[in-house]
């Protein structure tokens, strides 16, 4: 995964790379089948490591880039929300959403 990252920009444009990205987790998002799972788990690796290893230099130059995914449709923000809620522990939640609230708090002042 790594060569193709270093290489890709040869061929493509970040912009380029991250839509189709989008579309297929979107798609995966769609349906809780194991294909799809799969597509999700390893789509879900390339963008985070994507974003943990070349943020700096792909993300940071391109307002595009940046801007280029939306929040989901409310009706998958309310499904993404009700999985989470589902796969984390009552307490580890609040003390995520707390942390997050501080933070805006944070950034406000």
């Amino acid at each position: 995964m790594t060569d193709f990252f270093l290489t890709y920009r040869s061929f493509i444009s970040p912009t380029q790379h991250c839509k189709p990205l989008i579309l297929r987790f979107r798609w995966a998002l769609e349906n809780d089948g194991p294909e799809r799972k799969i597509v999700r788990i390893r789509t879900f690796v390339m963008m985070r490591h994507w974003l943990l290893n070349y943020f700096v230099h792909d993300f940071i130059p391109s307002r595009d880039l940046r801007a280029i995914a939306p929040p989901p449709p409310p009706a998958h923000q309310e499904r993404i929300e009700e999985k989470v809620r589902a796969t984390l522990p009552d307490g580890l939640l609040r003390r995520k959403t707390a942390l997050v609230r501080g933070m805006e708090c944070a950034w406000q002042t």
